[in-house]
């Protein structure tokens, strides 16, 4: 999705390339997805859900990365967003939740290490990367969310891996390294001619 709105929106040059990696990634994904079947929790519900948030972070990742161009400085993004989460998650769940003060102390500590790990330390991670990575890039680094998922359920869970599912997750992950490869390549180039003095790209 990002390929198609980093060009207009962010300036980014998109290559033949990187839409080739983009494609077959996305074909992995959905080969991950479709052979996990209706067992093992996988629902077409979900599966909507996860299409509106690939749009909604679509732009989110827009926004972000115009912003840490801009200089906004990382900390201040972050307290920000989280200081909105807080009053919205916690407003809706007041509204909508009739036993949110008996969640147990073992579900407390698992909420709070999901918030305090990924929820932060990974977040932070993309908001800071936005600056150096070309968002088309880094947002098609993001499809090895379902591979790794996979895996943490099966370890977790115990849920059962197919082998049409260990195929899209290897073709994931090849498409992914070209993207990172020949993505970051490009992105390097247009940094070092977007930095480059101004006397030297003029004209004589």
């Amino acid at each position: 999705m990002m390929l198609f709105i980093a060009p207009r929106f962010l300036k980014e040059k998109i290559t033949k390339l990187q839409v080739l990696f983009a494609f077959s990634s996305f074909c992995g994904v959905a080969l991950v997805v479709v052979a996990a079947g209706g067992g093992g929790g996988a629902a077409l519900y979900g599966d909507v859900l996860a299409l509106i948030n690939a749009v909604l972070w679509s732009g989110y990742f827009v926004a972000t990365k115009r912003m840490r161009t801009d200089g906004i400085d990382i900390w201040s993004f972050m307290f920000s967003i989280a200081m909105i989460q807080a009053v919205i998650a916690g407003v809706w769940a007041l509204l909508t939740s009739d036993d949110i003060m008996s969640i147990s102390t073992r579900d407390f500590v698992l909420v709070l290490t999901m918030t305090l790990i990924p929820g932060t330390v990974g977040h932070t991670a993309i908001v800071w990367a936005q600056k150096y990575v070309a968002a088309s890039t880094s947002s098609l680094i993001c499809l090895l969310g379902p591979v790794i998922s996979m895996f943490f359920a099966w370890l977790i869970f115990e849920q059962s891996i197919k082998p049409w599912q260990m195929v899209g997750a290897v073709i994931v992950l090849s498409s992914l390294a070209g993207v990172v490869r020949y993505g970051t390549s490009e992105a390097a180039k247009a940094d070092v001619l977007r930095n480059a003095d101004p006397l030297l790209n003029s004209n004589p």
